[in-house]
Formats: structure tokens, sequence, C-alpha cells
């Protein structure tokens, strides 16, 4: 999975700050002392963790990803700050997903912006393509989306031709 937002902090309130959560399985928060982090299970793993954002940092783009054979990563404006090796399925427990708060805690102080959340793992590349605020286009198959397409339209000319038949023979008879 891969999770990306802009945020920008409006006050430094030494709390903890919940950016996401989808307790237990997912979290990406700013610690007290305002460091972004990400984690998978963290009930079991640890979490991993960049460096301080203040208010005047301004408009940072945040991207955590996690896959079973890459593990967890976190990148803060299209760079990579922090990893490691945990591979462990996502438990994603029976609470939903929450942007900006988190249960009991207050509510996030900073604005969020653009949030994605991706079922797969974006490379280094989409993701540094993102915290420059270029748009990531996924085509749909053209031979599915067209095949589909033309079926409906054909079956819907064939109920329409039918029907316009029956009609015909219908009039021809009273």
């Amino acid at each position: 999975i891969s999770i990306a937002f802009w945020f920008k902090r409006t006050a430094n309130t030494g709390t903890r700050q919940f950016m996401f959560t989808a307790w237990t399985g997912v979290t990406c928060e700013l610690t007290t002392d305002g460091k972004p982090t990400f984690a998978v299970n963290r009930s079991s793993y640890p979490t991993i963790t960049g460096n301080a954002i203040t208010t005047s940092s301004g408009w940072v783009h945040y991207c955590g990803t996690f896959s079973q054979t890459e593990g967890m990563k976190l990148y803060i404006n299209g760079s990579l700050v922090a990893s490691n090796s945990n591979t462990s399925a996502i438990v994603w427990g029976t609470t939903t997903g929450q942007i900006g708060k988190y249960s009991s805690y207050a509510s996030m102080s900073a604005q969020i912006n653009d949030f994605r959340l991706y079922d797969h793992c974006l490379s280094p590349m989409e993701i540094k393509k993102l915290s420059q605020g270029l748009v990531l286009h996924y085509p749909l198959s053209d031979k599915f989306f067209l095949s589909d397409c033309l079926s409906l339209l054909f079956e819907n000319i064939l109920k329409k031709d039918k029907e316009l038949q029956e009609s015909i023979e219908y009039n021809k008879i009273t």
C-alpha cells in the first residue's frame, strides 16, 4: 500500500498528532517533537521516523509505503528518510480509518490536502513526481474498456432492433 498527502503544520502543540490511522493496521503521525512517523502493525513492530517538521516548513509531502517484500518506507518531499524490513501482513482491526484525528487524541494542528491511498507500493519515481505536484495517471486497459463498451452498445442496439421488429409485426397483425 501507499499513503500520500500534503500537510502544513499550523501549530507546534507538543502532543502526538495523527495524520491518518486505521488502527492497528497503519498509522501516519507526528511525534510530540514534530517528527513524521509511519507504522504498520504498530503494536508488534516499531515505527519508522523522519526528521522534525516545524510550522515554518510550509507544505510538506508525506508518503508511507509498505509491501510484504520490501517492508516499510517513509518519504518526505520525495526523499526516502526512513525504512525497515517489517514484512508482516497488515492487521486492519475493526475501526474505520480517520484523517487528521485518532480516537480521543486532539485533532491535528495542521492542514491536509490531496490525501491518496493506493492499493500498491508506489515507486520512488512516482513518489518524487507526486512531491513535485505532478499527477500520476494509471490508464485503464483500453482493450478491456473498449470491448465492454462495444458489447453494451451492440447489446442495446440488438434489443432496440428486436423491440422495433416486434412492434412492426404487431402493427401488421392489427
